[in-house]
């Protein structure tokens, strides 16, 4: 079975400004100091989430999961009413890269 790691922030106000964690170049820096591993982040659509406000991140070349702005489907579908910014990890991905 997959090992996955969910997580997410809310925010009572419609302009949602991603948390510094999601910064793209604190995360390479983050990734490439610990890990001696490159990390990148891509636009991707994926229903869960906003379209334009999605990215598929990958790390040393692997894609290790995704993080953005969750649709407004998904945000009433989960009982939720303020814009929630997510993110969905492969822990098993990650610990394999780290055994490397």
């Amino acid at each position: 079975m997959k090992q996955r790691l969910h997580e997410s922030q809310s925010v009572g106000h419609a302009a949602l400004t991603l948390p510094k964690a999601y910064d793209p170049a604190l995360v390479e820096q983050e990734l490439y100091s610990q890990w001696e591993q490159s990390g990148a982040f891509a636009p991707h659509d994926d229903a869960r989430f906003l379209r334009g406000r999605c990215a598929r991140v990958t790390v040393g070349g692997r894609e290790v999961g995704l993080v953005g702005e969750l649709s407004p489907a998904a945000i009433t579908a989960a009982g939720l009413a303020v814009p929630v910014a997510a993110a969905e990890i492969d822990i098993d991905v990650i610990l394999g890269l780290l055994q490397k």
